[in-house]
Order: structure tokens, then C-alpha cells, then sequence
């Protein structure tokens, strides 16, 4: 009695990860965390007026440095938002994450405080 080998393929897929309709589930705990991003953006808008005692609006090259980067940070979150409605942009979220410690890092040094700076290591775990 001979025994045959046979082997199972799949299909090749036209899609790369991160399109069609798999998409949305691996953009699941994206859209939560783009969420929880303008969530903080908010609360630094309602107190970054305090933190630098200027006002946040208009901004101009002559405010204070934690007013420019919140804006920046609030142009990124705006960005990234946009970025999970277009297709084939979930490998490049992945690295959100980095920009956020990032933004955060800038507005904890230029916060004032000498050990605001480290503040954001709170957030890594």
C-alpha cells in the first residue's frame, strides 16, 4: 500500500496586512487609542493656558515653546486620526506610539519643572 503525500496550499492573497477587511480588526485597539490621544489633548488644552501663563491662541514663532509643541501635537493626533480612514496606513500607526512619547517627552521638559521630564516613563508600560 503506497501512501501519498499531499500538501495543503492557501491561496495567495492580493492584500497586504492592514487592508480589505481585516483591517478593522487590526485597527482595533487603534481607534481606542486615537481616542484616548484626543482625550489628552484635550485636558493639555484646558490646562497648557495655565502651565505656560500665556494664552494658547493665536499661536505665533514668539509663544511659549509647550504652546508650539501641544499645536504640533494636536496637528499630529489629527493626522493619525485621518490616518486610520485610509487604507494600507496600519503598520505605519504602529509607530504612533513612539511620536507620543515623544511629544510628550518635549512638553514635559519644556514644562518647567525639573522633574516633569520624567513624567512620561509613567506611560511606557
Amino acid at each position: 500500500m503506497a501512501v501519498k503525500a499531499s500538501t495543503t496550499t492557501s491561496p495567495p492573497t492580493s492584500n497586504p496586512p492592514g487592508t480589505g477587511s481585516d483591517r478593522w480588526k487590526l485597527l482595533g485597539g487603534e481607534r481606542f487609542y486615537t481616542l484616548a490621544r484626543w482625550v489628552i489633548i484635550v485636558l493639555l488644552l484646558a490646562i497648557t493656558r495655565f502651565i505656560a501663563d500665556t494664552a494658547i491662541w493665536p499661536i505665533s514663532t514668539e509663544s511659549n515653546p509647550i504652546v508650539i509643541i501641544l499645536w504640533a501635537y494636536a496637528a499630529f493626533g489629527v493626522l493619525a486620526s485621518l490616518a486610520i480612514l485610509i487604507p494600507g496606513t496600519g503598520q505605519i500607526l504602529s509607530l504612533a506610539y513612539l511620536l507620543d512619547i515623544g511629544f510628550i517627552s518635549l512638553m514635559a521638559f519644556f514644562g518647567g519643572d525639573d522633574y516633569a521630564i520624567f513624567f512620561p516613563l509613567y506611560l511606557l508600560p
